[in-house]
Protein backbone atom coordinates (compact mmCIF):
# COMPACT_ATOMS: atom_id res chain seq x y z
CA UNK A 1 0.00 0.00 0.00
CA UNK A 2 1.30 3.44 -0.93
CA UNK A 3 1.87 6.19 1.61
CA UNK A 4 -0.61 9.04 1.52
CA UNK A 5 0.04 12.31 3.30
CA UNK A 6 -2.49 15.08 3.86
CA UNK A 7 -1.74 18.78 4.15
CA UNK A 8 -3.86 21.92 4.32
CA UNK A 9 -3.30 25.16 2.41
CA UNK A 10 -5.19 28.40 1.88
CA UNK A 11 -6.44 28.29 -1.71
CA UNK A 12 -9.12 30.05 -3.75
CA UNK A 13 -12.62 28.75 -3.13
CA UNK A 14 -12.73 27.28 -6.61
CA UNK A 15 -10.03 24.75 -5.66
CA UNK A 16 -11.15 22.17 -3.13
CA UNK A 17 -8.06 19.96 -3.23
CA UNK A 18 -5.32 18.53 -5.38
CA UNK A 19 -2.98 15.56 -5.20
CA UNK A 20 0.72 15.41 -5.95
CA UNK A 21 2.14 12.05 -7.00
CA UNK A 22 5.70 11.87 -5.69
CA UNK A 23 8.68 10.08 -7.26
CA UNK A 24 8.96 7.70 -4.28
CA UNK A 25 5.46 6.34 -4.94
CA UNK A 26 3.76 8.31 -2.18
CA UNK A 27 0.96 10.84 -2.64
CA UNK A 28 0.26 14.14 -0.95
CA UNK A 29 -3.33 15.34 -0.83
CA UNK A 30 -3.59 19.09 -0.27
CA UNK A 31 -6.96 20.23 1.06
CA UNK A 32 -8.26 23.79 0.99
CA UNK A 33 -8.11 24.96 4.62
CA UNK A 34 -10.80 27.58 3.91
CA UNK A 35 -13.49 24.94 3.34
CA UNK A 36 -15.77 23.55 6.00
CA UNK A 37 -15.05 20.04 7.29
CA UNK A 38 -17.79 18.43 5.17
CA UNK A 39 -16.41 19.87 1.92
CA UNK A 40 -12.87 18.92 2.92
CA UNK A 41 -14.03 15.37 3.58
CA UNK A 42 -15.79 15.20 0.21
CA UNK A 43 -12.70 16.59 -1.54
CA UNK A 44 -10.47 14.08 0.27
CA UNK A 45 -12.63 11.16 -0.84
CA UNK A 46 -12.58 12.51 -4.41
CA UNK A 47 -8.77 12.66 -4.38
CA UNK A 48 -8.59 9.16 -2.86
CA UNK A 49 -10.75 7.88 -5.73
CA UNK A 50 -8.15 9.24 -8.18
CA UNK A 51 -5.40 7.39 -6.29
CA UNK A 52 -7.37 4.15 -5.91
CA UNK A 53 -8.35 4.16 -9.58
CA UNK A 54 -4.74 4.59 -10.72
CA UNK A 55 -5.48 7.90 -12.42
CA UNK A 56 -1.89 9.09 -11.95
CA UNK A 57 -0.67 6.22 -14.11
CA UNK A 58 -3.06 6.98 -16.99
CA UNK A 59 -1.90 9.19 -19.84
CA UNK A 60 -5.08 11.10 -20.67
CA UNK A 61 -6.50 14.59 -20.53
CA UNK A 62 -7.24 15.72 -16.96
CA UNK A 63 -10.58 17.17 -18.11
CA UNK A 64 -11.70 13.75 -19.30
CA UNK A 65 -10.65 12.12 -16.02
CA UNK A 66 -12.47 14.73 -13.95
CA UNK A 67 -15.57 14.35 -16.08
CA UNK A 68 -15.55 10.60 -15.51
CA UNK A 69 -14.99 10.94 -11.76
CA UNK A 70 -17.83 13.45 -11.32
CA UNK A 71 -20.27 11.03 -12.93
CA UNK A 72 -19.71 8.63 -10.01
Amino acid sequence: MEQIFTKYADMPGTIRAYTAACADGSYTIVLNSRLCFELQQKAYLHEMAHINNGDYEIQTDVGILESQRHKN
